[in-house]
């Protein structure tokens, strides 16, 4: 559910600034979702198409993300496909379950979901 997902990699690129971290899940990766990903999460260990990466705690995983986003400039606009219907729920939920929210918020000017787009 994307009311109930934990957010697993975060990845994201401007100019030539690139950021891309892995989060520790709060529970198993489902077998559609790593199907789909390439991520398993077994005995604390989180692999991406079976190679062991590091991984950070949530907070400190979106609190980077945040800081990444303040560092492209001023009010950027995040860019991804089908993001509209699933990302952006569970990176909200994520936001505020950590209280980071607000300065998301205050930082991001909008989004473009590509479906719509295209």
């Amino acid at each position: 559910s994307a009311r109930t997902s934990d957010i697993v990699q975060i990845a994201a690129a401007c100019g030539e600034k690139e950021i891309n971290i892995y989060l520790t899940p709060r529970s198993p990766i489902g077998l559609e979702a790593s199907a789909a990903s390439g991520l398993t999460y077994v005995g604390g260990v989180v692999k991406h198409y079976d190679r062991v990466v590091e991984h950070t705690d949530p907070s400190e995983g979106l609190q980077q993300f945040l800081e990444f986003v303040k560092s492209v400039g001023s009010y950027p606009i995040l860019v991804g496909h089908n993001i509209q219907s699933f990302d952006l729920t569970i990176l909200m939920n994520q936001l505020m379950t950590y209280k980071l929210f607000d300065s998301f918020a205050c930082t991001v000017f909008g989004f473009i979901d590509t479906v719509n787009v295209s």
